[in-house]
Order: structure tokens, then C-alpha cells, then sequence
């Protein structure tokens, strides 16, 4: 997986699956692993690589990384909003 990242830039949990016969739920652990090293950044859906602190990752990169963290501060927002 992590020579398709490095290859590829990026990886999604379905062509995993598709790509080695295995179930989505291995695929995310091994990329959540990978990602705890260091070696990967984890996004919605899958995994990019790993860039230099001087380069920036694409926005559509960007629309996924930290996804769950994103919705549940837009979701704070809104209720804020909406008592204030």
C-alpha cells in the first residue's frame, strides 16, 4: 500500500480492496497503522502521501483531510449560530 501511495500520490480505501481482495475494514487499519508512523496522511475515504513541510497539499486533498473533525466543528457553529 505504501509503494502505491508513494507511486500513485494517493489511495482510496475502495480500489484497495478491489486491488488486493481484501476487506475495507483491513484497508483502513493498515492505512490508520501507516499513518501513525508517519508514512501517510489518512483522508476521507483513503490515504495521500506525505509532503515536505514546505509543499502544500491540493485543495481537494485538503476538502478530505480531517473530515469528522471538520463536520463536528461546522456542526458546533451551527448551533451557536442559531442560540445566538
Amino acid at each position: 500500500m505504501l509503494d502505491l501511495v508513494d507511486q500513485e500520490g494517493q489511495v482510496t480505501v475502495a480500489d484497495m480492496v478491489k486491488r488486493f481482495s481484501i476487506s475495507a475494514v483491513t484497508v483502513r487499519n493498515d492505512l490508520d497503522a501507516l499513518a501513525s508512523i508517519g508514512a501517510v496522511v489518512r483522508s476521507h475515504g483513503g490515504a495521500v502521501r506525505r509532503l515536505e513541510a514546505t509543499q502544500d497539499y491540493p485543495l481537494r486533498t485538503k476538502e478530505t483531510l480531517h473530515r469528522d473533525e471538520k463536520v463536528r466543528i461546522g456542526r458546533a457553529a451551527a448551533r451557536i449560530g442559531a442560540a445566538g
